[in-house]
């Protein structure tokens, strides 16, 4: 048996600088009335601490098992426009809107919040004989946010002779929406929606490998099924 242990931490510090209006856009729509162009400076401060331990047990020539768990936690620290007008009241169609003149004044473009996650997987190879192989796996994996899925995994592969090997493969994947998906506020480009959930997909692989001492070759027929896909619109 042997295990593996990680540790990590992620800090991540953006800064954006944009313009949003062109001069003399916001004229008429500003109080007091300025023909400055709406420029934004936009900080994004974020960070993710993560821990995961993986074990893979031989237990014999022919059999391996390998299971693990990963415990995820990531926080946004800031998410703030620093804009000559009120971005807030933009967004909002808000008129007229406010002319600041600087860039002292901010408005929040992220609500700030953080998600923790927790996964847990198991997964089963066993070697038949010398040209079957069979692999059994399944994955856990829970948001604070957005749900909790179950990912099973199936692979066989078969060996034809010495150069070629065949493999009929089946296996879910799960994807949680991006803080950004969902936490977006108070700008006129995009916004979050707090109520997106996972998106999922299932794939069927058959695969053909041929390979010689000085050349391969790969062929593969693949489907794959979105479920509750993330989109932008």
């Amino acid at each position: 048996l042997t295990t593996h242990l990680s540790l990590g931490y992620l800090q991540g510090d953006y800064e954006l600088d944009l313009q949003l209006v062109p001069e003399g856009g916001l004229f008429d729509l500003s109080s007091p009335s300025s023909d400055d162009p709406l420029i934004g400076l936009v900080k994004l401060d974020g960070e993710t601490k993560i821990f995961n331990i993986h074990n893979n047990w031989k237990y014999d020539s022919e059999v391996n098992l390998q299971f693990g768990v990963e415990f995820r936690e990531d926080d946004e620290l800031k998410a703030r426009a620093f804009n000559n007008y009120d971005l807030r009241q933009l967004a909002g169609a808000d008129f007229p809107i406010n002319y600041y003149g600087d860039f002292e004044q901010f408005t929040p473009v992220g609500t700030e919040e953080g998600r923790d996650s927790k996964s847990v997987y198991i997964q089963y190879l066993r070697n038949v004989e010398d040209y079957f192989r069979l692999t059994l796996g399944v994955r856990y994996d829970d948001y604070s946010d957005a749900g909790s899925y179950t990912s099973p995994r199936v692979g066989l592969t078969r060996a034809i002779n010495e150069n070629s090997t065949i493999k009929l493969l089946y296996g879910e994947a799960f994807r949680a929406p991006a803080l950004n998906e969902t936490q977006l506020i108070n700008n006129s480009v995009i916004i979050g929606n707090p109520d997106l959930i996972h998106e999922t997909v299932k794939t069927w692989d058959l695969i053909w490998h041929w390979e010689s001492e000085s050349s391969s070759f790969i062929a593969s027929l693949f489907h794959n099924k979105f479920q509750d896909p993330i989109e932008t619109s």
